[in-house]
């Protein structure tokens, strides 16, 4: 989430053909869905969800043995940025990091537009679940 213009990098660490897509569109631009739980494997970004003001535990199903790292992000206007746990920012942006409690509180001051980044590294092609309640 890149909240100001100016020069960006990316770095790629490949070992075949790859595709980089980097969009960040104003909340208006996207069709949000209802959807509140979220499976995948090794490193995804799911896709836009709404959710209302509230209260809510954020909560990871893994392979204990994994190391997997959650992180919400807000979209808005001036681009976006992470939403961090009522446990504090400690983390940074991380709701959930390896070591963590498999669940992180957060409360929402209004309704918005996010999505989840989960990035597992494991031997294989670690699984998750993450759901929002």
């Amino acid at each position: 989430m890149i909240g100001s213009p100016g020069a960006c990098y990316l770095d790629v660490d490949a070992s075949g053909a790859y595709q980089v897509t980097i969009e960040q569109p104003l909340p208006e631009a996207v069709t949000p869905g209802q959807e509140q739980s979220f499976s995948g494997q090794v490193q995804q970004v799911s896709p836009y969800f709404s959710l209302p003001a509230g209260a809510y535990t954020v909560s990871l199903q893994a392979d204990p043995n994994e190391s997997v790292v959650v992180r919400l992000y807000a979209l808005d206007d001036l681009g976006g940025g992470a939403v961090i746990s009522d446990q504090g920012d400690y983390r940074g942006d991380q709701l959930i990091a390896p070591g963590d409690p498999p669940s992180a509180t957060i409360t929402l001051p209004t309704n918005g537009i996010y999505l989840l980044y989960v990035d597992a590294e494991g031997n294989g092609s670690p699984k998750w679940t993450v759901t929002i309640q």
